[in-house]
């Protein structure tokens, strides 16, 4: 399940082996948000790195 919102997600979960389980166990998840960064890369006709730049066009 993707943790697509931002929050704490409860999750039970029990695990078995060989027809032996465990007790149910509940797992705390907080999602939290993460922060992007996008960078451009431009090669020249060889294929070689020349330049980056990030999503507004601004040479790095």
């Amino acid at each position: 399940m993707p943790l697509t919102q931002i929050g704490q997600y409860n999750f039970t979960i029990e695990t078995c082996a060989d027809n032996e389980c465990s007790g149910p166990r509940t797992v705390i998840v907080t999602a939290t948000p993460v922060s992007r960064k996008v960078v451009y890369i431009h090669t020249d006709a060889l294929g070689s790195p020349a330049a980056e730049t990030n999503e507004q066009g601004t040479k790095q």
